[in-house]
């Protein structure tokens, strides 16, 4: 097993994990007004991005693994 590939597979759980989980727990969350932005603020704001970049990130290696399953097979 590729150790770059298993590290791409925990960094795709992360970021959907972690997205999914501040998109359901601070959906309702208002944002600083005035202050310094919190955690949860920013948490919020990249979100939507994670998500995006996890599921790229899994077509991504889903992909790869077909292709090396195919060259395997040839």
């Amino acid at each position: 097993m590729n150790p770059f590939i298993a590290m791409l597979w925990l960094l795709a759980t992360a970021l959907l994990t972690g997205g999914i989980w501040a998109l359901a727990t601070m959906m309702f969350t208002t944002g600083p007004m005035g202050g310094p932005p919190t955690l949860s603020f920013v948490m919020m704001t990249f979100a939507p991005q994670g998500l995006l970049v996890g599921t790229v990130l899994v077509l991504c290696l889903l992909f790869w693994h077909a292709w090396q399953w195919q060259r395997r097979r040839m």
